[in-house]
């Protein structure tokens, strides 16, 4: 799990989002309380990035050049290091406790999906 996290992590702090689907701003980092309200962040944040990827045929490159997702970078960005600090430093949770959320298989596929983007 920990193998899986850090590379997420990684990406969102580039930051991906979109437009008509999940949003970084129904994560509202101050209001988590426990592990699972991490994992649903988390897949949320995760779930705006792959349609972000998804809009630029998952290439690096053409998602750097954009102004548009440039700025989305920076946001969410900013959102995972509000999550990592809150899930990890705060609430001291452990990949353990996420692991068994009801949302954690569903953010993990979307976390290999980010996987992809070359």
């Amino acid at each position: 799990m920990k193998k899986l996290i850090l590379p997420v992590i990684a990406a969102l702090a580039l930051g991906i989002t979109s437009c008509g689907g999940p949003s970084l701003d129904d994560v509202n980092v101050a209001e988590i309380k426990d592990a699972c309200g991490c994992v649903d962040a988390m897949k949320t944040v995760s779930d705006v990035m792959v349609a972000e990827a998804e809009k630029h045929g998952n290439d690096a490159e053409k998602l750097q050049k954009d102004p548009d997702s440039k700025k989305v970078f920076d946001e969410a960005g900013k959102k995972s290091m509000e999550l990592m600090k809150k899930c990890s430093q705060d609430l001291k949770l452990e990949p353990a406790d996420m692991e068994k959320c009801p949302s954690f298989k569903e953010f993990e596929a979307s976390a290999k999906k980010l996987e992809g983007i070359k």
